[in-house]
């Protein structure tokens, strides 16, 4: 089963809705006969362990890995349409995204001959390792289905998130989990909630498919043992500080060594603050954690201070 999925459904003629929807961009033509409306925020996520295992006949690289919800979010709005119609609030290049490989599946797997229109909006940096693409396609599975009656069930929309992309499937499926394979085996795990997480945005970022690259030139794999190691840990007692001394990423290993922007970027954050930073995903935002919201303001403003972009989100 998924987590408890949250959604508003809104009425076209409801003033409310029809203001919020004109702020945010999402109707740039007249209203039509389709009359509802529902939005959703896309959660997206830290890598509390990230190991590298193996790489597969077929090229993909297997992983194990825990994966965190976390409280930053894109904002998704979709409703019925007569034309297809997918919009972002930033440059998107590409008409190839998740959300265009949701819909397309979507309607393919349901047999469904509809329409939608879909308005996303980027909160979530591109190339920063928050899993934003990825949530971003998960959610509209979920809205796709909320709107149309619930055509498929939750087994058709994990078999359409694991075609759509490695990582989608643990965002239908919530707070905490073990995440293995190339990113589609999730094993949901007790959730860490109320940590506070200081997020640093570099201003550089990373393609995943270039830090595979650079992993299967320079890195070595792993065997899992830092992530099995931590599940033992997470069950016992323990501090925010114990725990962000046991976080292991194989890039962070990595970039530490061979990317001269990580190894600088992690030298200046680290002196500044006398806090551990990691990396999550394949970067290139760099994230420490912390018990008390007050300690993590202190760290912020110093960064702040320094130059650097961060914000303070927090497990859930």
């Amino acid at each position: 089963m998924f987590y408890n999925f949250t959604y508003n459904i809104f009425k076209v003629n409801d003033l409310k809705a029809f203001i919020l929807s004109k702020k945010s961009g999402f109707f740039k033509k007249p209203i039509s006969i389709y009359n509802f409306f529902v939005i959703a925020k896309a959660y997206g996520k830290i890598n509390l362990t990230l190991e590298i295992l193996g790489k597969s006949i077929n090229g993909y690289h297997e992983i194990k890995s825990v994966f965190q919800r976390v409280s930053i979010y894109d904002e998704i709005e979709l409703r019925k349409s007569y034309d297809k119609e997918i919009k972002f609030n930033i440059n998107i290049d590409s008409s190839d995204t998740t959300v265009h490989k949701a819909i397309k599946l979507f309607f393919q797997i349901s047999m469904l001959n509809e329409k939608v229109s879909v308005f996303v909006k980027k909160n979530i940096p591109v190339g920063s390792g928050l899993g934003g693409g990825s949530s971003d396609a998960a959610t509209t599975l979920r809205l796709l289905n909320v709107l149309f009656g619930s055509p498929l069930i939750d087994n058709d929309l994990f078999e359409i998130a694991k075609e759509i992309g490695s990582d989608v499937p643990f965002f239908l499926n919530g707070s905490t989990a073990i995440v293995e394979g190339r990113g589609d085996v999730v094993h949901p795990v007790q959730s860490l909630k109320g940590i506070y997480i200081l997020l640093v945005f570099p201003e550089f970022r990373v393609s995943t498919k270039r830090a595979y690259e650079i992993f299967d030139e320079f890195g070595n794999f792993s065997q899992g043992l830092h992530t099995k190691e931590l599940i033992s840990f997470l069950e016992k007692e323990y501090s925010i500080s114990e725990l962000n001394n046991r976080l292991y990423n194989d890039f962070g290993v990595l970039f530490r060594d061979k990317d001269y922007r990580f190894i600088n970027l992690f030298k200046e954050i680290e002196h500044i603050t006398g806090q551990k930073f990691h990396l999550t995903g394949s970067g290139s935002v760099v994230f420490s954690l912390f018990e008390r919201k007050s300690i993590a303001l202190e760290i912020s403003k110093k960064l702040s201070r320094a130059g650097y972009k961060n914000i303070i989100i927090e497990t859930f």
